[in-house]
């Protein structure tokens, strides 16, 4: 059962590593410059938590957008050459602290949304239960699948992991049992999540 599963769970693992690999473990805990170098080339606004430029840089002229889109979403950066995620150097405006190897959660899970409302300082860990509904999660609810297709007899298996402990529940394969699936899994991500119980856990 182990086996059919893990690859499915592995968003519900609060230690589970971030998707991207090293490279963005790099930008996550490069030491940022100084607050008074970066106020002298950006002007953040928390409402909105976009950066703009104060000085200009080939077609970047000043006012505009300063900072990229990658990939997963993540406004990067470059200050003296380096890209760091927009979102630690706006928690540097914010506190005037450098988040050192602490991760910067967005609240709402958009990456891209760096207001002051929408940050807090978390762990890896912490940061890792904040997530989404994976791509390929069949039933519809995070931490939930079917198991023993080979059978005949399918079931809904619900795993929630965080560290040592390891929660699982199964449920019949009908609507029900989905939906008591469902509340299962919300219990004890509140119990063993806390704060960092994923918000957006659900396809509704």
């Amino acid at each position: 059962m182990e086996k059919l599963t893990r690859r499915r769970f592995k968003q519900c693992s609060a230690g589970r590593a971030i998707s991207a690999g090293m490279r963005i473990q790099i930008m996550h805990h490069a030491k940022l410059p100084t607050l008074k170098y970066v106020r002298e080339l950006l002007d953040y606004n928390p409402s909105s938590g976009v950066f703009t430029r104060k000085i200009s840089k080939g077609r970047k002229s000043v006012g505009s957008v300063a900072g990229s889109i990658d990939r997963d979403g993540r406004r990067r950066i470059t200050l003296k050459g380096v890209k760091y995620f927009s979102s630690r150097i706006a928690w540097l405006f914010l506190t005037g602290q450098d988040p050192g190897d602490a991760e910067i959660d967005h609240i709402n899970r958009n990456r891209s949304d760096d207001s002051a409302a929408n940050l807090r300082i978390s762990t890896r860990v912490q940061n890792a239960r904040n997530t989404g509904l994976r791509s390929d999660n069949q039933v519809g609810v995070q931490c939930v699948g079917r198991i023993g297709k080979g059978s005949g007899k399918t079931l809904l298996l619900a795993r929630v992991v965080t560290g040592s402990v390891r929660e699982r529940k199964t449920f019949p394969d009908t609507n029900e049992g989905l939906q008591a699936a469902r509340k299962w899994v919300l219990r004890m991500k509140e119990k063993h999540h806390s704060e960092f119980s994923s918000m957006g856990a659900f396809n509704d």
